[in-house]
């Protein structure tokens, strides 16, 4: 039996959160297969531990990048690694 339930939100709300769910889902970094990384998100720093990431720089350079040292709120905080970027080929 089925009951009449009052809405939550409205539905351009509703429709926005949609188009914005979708629009993560196809940005997503498991979707992301620009660049074949065998290791992806299997590797970490050996400095702090924390996950690396792959990032190619030109010309065509693959390298593991902490997430330390790129993520801007650790560098706030004065916290960022300094692990270098380790060649991806290695």
């Amino acid at each position: 039996m089925a009951m009449p339930v009052p809405a939550i939100m409205r539905h351009t709300t509703f429709d926005a959160a949609q188009r914005r769910l979708e629009r993560h889902g196809q940005l997503a970094r498991r979707n992301q297969t620009a660049h074949a990384y065998f290791l992806r998100g299997r590797v970490s720093c050996g400095q702090c531990r924390l996950p690396c990431a792959g990032r190619t720089l030109p010309p065509g350079s693959h390298y593991d990048v902490c997430q330390g040292r790129t993520d801007a709120l650790r560098a706030a905080r004065g916290e960022r690694c300094t692990a270098r970027y380790a060649p991806a080929h290695a």
